[in-house]
């Protein structure tokens, strides 16, 4: 199975999430433990929203511990509802 070839059912959005950097600007090394689930998430397909606020490539925030995780393509993914979208980035992206 690929990513590209997941569709999320009704109000449900496919994100990744971006990574955190594994040491702080002081230089101190953080454990997975220590830095937590990231909030920040790359949209990668959506469903069928009540909202248009919502599209593939977004930059969001998400609740903590908001959706289900699954292992595609050797990447973790999740996909949330959208109620637990609670922000977009709205800078525009440079190619």
């Amino acid at each position: 199975m690929k990513i590209k070839d997941i569709e999320p059912v009704g109000q449900r959005v496919l994100i990744r999430f971006i990574e955190r950097e594994n040491k702080t600007k002081g230089g101190i090394i953080l454990t997975d433990e220590t830095k937590g689930r990231p909030q920040v998430a790359e949209v990668l397909a959506i469903g069928t929203l009540e909202t248009n606020k919502v599209s593939v490539g977004d930059t969001i925030f998400s609740s903590k511990f908001a959706g289900s995780e699954f292992d595609v393509e050797g990447s973790k993914v999740h996909i949330i509802h959208e109620k637990d979208v609670i922000g977009v980035v709205k800078t525009k992206k440079e190619h």
